[in-house]
């Protein structure tokens, strides 16, 4: 059975050991539990995207990572620091968007 394709990106506020934190939360441990029974995959960059506690919250969530990147970019008013995800998705120049 093929997994359905899911893109999430945003603030979870959800620190977990796993994504490179240096504690668990709540709402880390409950998308932890969910990416492992469900099977999919966390976007996460190597820096952390919180100027304010120094964790990454801020990620994206997909049915497969494989072939994602992203990187925090050091640059914004924010308390969070913005991040740049590049996707493996290619489009066919002749489409057009209504």
């Amino acid at each position: 059975m093929q997994r359905q394709t899911i893109l999430r990106f945003g603030d979870f506020n959800a620190t977990h050991t796993t994504w490179g934190c240096n504690k668990n939360n709540v709402s880390g441990n409950h998308i932890f539990n969910w990416l492992e029974k469900t099977g999919n995959d966390i976007i996460v960059p190597e820096k952390a995207t919180s100027k304010k506690s120094n964790s990454t919250i801020d990620f994206g969530i997909t049915h497969d990572a494989q072939e994602w990147n992203s990187q925090v970019l050091e640059e914004a008013t924010s308390d969070h620091w913005p991040i740049l995800f590049e996707t493996p998705f290619t489009i066919d120049d002749t489409l057009f968007f209504k």
